[in-house]
Parts: structure tokens; sequence; C-alpha cells
């Protein structure tokens, strides 16, 4: 985790200047005009093209580009760099990646204890709405930079692939062995719609800054991460037991919000609030602190057979 976080950082291409195109396109006027690419600090004009389309490269002959100094709210915020909120999203998903993973070597390694199957005390109403939020994130990440890194591009792909493997897992395993029902109490449906609403919400007030579909498919996956939190919580209320939870997924997991909330401090130390977002993981990181001191009570009182499972080839008890 260490090693992958080092060279997120370290990858960023020093001494980029940005630059604009002297013989301006209608297209790239509009662009400008709708603030879209404000959010991009080092934006040269070849990423112009590839990214977010501001100037047209079809038969145009353009002079050469003239390099000039950003403006102050393009490239530093109150000291805070552009770069540093991007890298600390990535560096969070990782970690949730990293998280989902250790499950996913908890399912293929754990062996059953006292008539529990493994994993059987995860959620897999939860995993399908993380499923969802990794998905729906897909949008947001293809219409910005942020997709341009190679290590975000694989982070998504990862997210979407292992978090799917899970599911499918438990699908033909959990309920083999435990019988878990389809209609779990949780009423996700109604969860789901009141992220659906929040969202298109949230990208219509941002519709001006940068289009509609990117920021609610950011918004809804923000949402439907502090909604599957909150089934993985009320599925181990039922439960009362949690026989195959890797204790260093929830540390990574832990690790994801913190990073997040990290984040969100700089953005707001900066002058940039988005308060919806904020208070999403602010719920979510209520709801998982939550959970941890369940598990720990439950842990304490004898009632959850733990398994440890924290590499492939850890030796299960």
């Amino acid at each position: 985790m260490l090693v992958l976080i080092a060279a997120l950082w370290c990858s960023q291409p020093p001494g980029l200047q940005p630059v604009v195109c002297a013989d301006i396109s209608p297209r790239c006027a509009e662009w400008v005009a709708s603030g879209r690419c404000e959010s991009s600090p080092h934006l040269m004009q070849a990423q112009c093209r590839s990214s977010c389309g501001m100037c047209d490269a079809g038969g145009r002959d353009e002079q050469p580009a003239v390099p000039r100094a950003p403006p102050k709210h393009m490239d530093d915020w109150a000291g805070v760099r552009p770069e540093a909120i991007v890298r600390l999203f990535e560096c969070s998903q990782l970690a949730h990646l990293v998280s989902v993973g250790l499950l996913l070597s908890s399912a293929f390694t754990a062996r059953a204890a006292r008539g529990l199957a493994p994993l059987a005390g995860i959620s897999w109403r939860s995993l399908e709405l993380n499923l969802l939020a990794s998905i729906s994130r897909v949008p947001f990440q293809m219409a910005t930079h942020f997709f341009e890194h190679w290590l975000t591009a694989f982070e998504i792909v990862a997210s979407v692939c292992t978090l799917g493997t899970l599911v499918a897992v438990l699908n033909l395993r959990l309920r083999r062995d435990v019988g878990e029902r389809p209609n779990e109490r949780f009423a996700t449906g109604a969860a789901l719609a009141a992220c659906l609403v929040g969202a298109c919400l949230f990208g219509w007030s941002k519709s001006r800054q940068g289009g509609f579909v990117p920021h609610a498919s950011l918004a809804f996956s923000v949402f439907v991460e502090a909604a599957a939190m909150l089934a993985q919580r009320r599925h181990f209320e039922q439960l009362k037991r949690m026989p195959a939870m890797a204790s260093h997924a929830l540390a990574a997991l832990a690790l994801s919000r913190a990073l997040r909330l990290v984040m969100w401090g700089l953005m707001a130390w900066a002058g940039e609030y988005e308060v919806a977002l904020m208070l999403a993981d602010a719920l979510h990181c209520a709801l998982l602190s939550d959970f941890v001191a369940a598990y720990m009570r439950s842990r304490r009182a004898g009632t959850s057979d733990l398994l440890l499972a924290t590499s492939f080839n850890a030796r299960a008890i």
C-alpha cells in the first residue's frame, strides 16, 4: 500500500507550464466560458485536446502556444496545490481497493469455523452497493483529467473487477452455506432512490461548472458508499458475529476514510466547500466508527470467531 502511494505521488511530471491556444476555436471559447478546465492547474495543449477538448486539432493552422502564468485560483488555493487534492482522492480509493482485496483473500483462504461459513458476516448488499459506487465513478473520471493518470485508471478497473468477483463469490458460497435471503431488511431500493435524487440535485447545482453528468456521478458514488456502510452495520446487528472479517481490511477501510477527510479538510482550508459530499463522507466515517466499535465489543465478548487472513499464504485458524 505504501509503495502504491509513493508511486502515485512521485509520478507527477514536474515543471509543467500551462499554455493557451493562440488561435482559439468556438469550442474552446465555450469550454472556457463554462469553467470546465478551471480545475486543471497544469493543462497543456495536448491534454486540452485529449481530455477536455478545448482546442480543435483537425485541420487548423494554429500559431505556437504562448505560455502564461496561471491565475491564482487555478494554481494555488491558500497554499494548497490542487494536485494534492487529486492525489488524496486517488490514495483514498486505493486504500479502499486494498480493503476489498483483503476480503477477497479471506473468501478463498478461510475455512468454516463453528458452523459458520467464511464471510458470513459480510453484507452481500453492502458489496453490491460498493460495486455500484465504483461503476458510477467512471463517468466522472472519464469526463475529467483524473483518468489520464495510469494509477487512477488501474484503480477504477481493479475496483470494479475485485468487487464483482467478491459479489459473485458470496452469491455462490454464502447463500449456499448460510442461506442468506435476497431480501435483507435493509431497504436497498429506498436508499438508492434517495442517493439518486441527491446526486441529481447536486449535479444540477454544478451544471455550470463542468456538466451535470460528471458531478452527479461523483455525488452518487459518494452517497452510495455511505449507504453501503449502513447496510453492513445493519447486517452485523442481525448476525451479531463476524466470522471472517479480516482486521486488516477494516484498517485499510479506515485509512481510506481518513484520507478522504484530510482531502475535504484541505479543500475547506482553500475555501472550496462541497457541503453535500462532505456531509456524506462524514456520515460514512461515523457509521464506520460505530461499526468498528460494535465489532470490537462483540469480539471482546467472545461472540465473534475471527479468522485472520492477512495474506494469500496466511494459515487459516
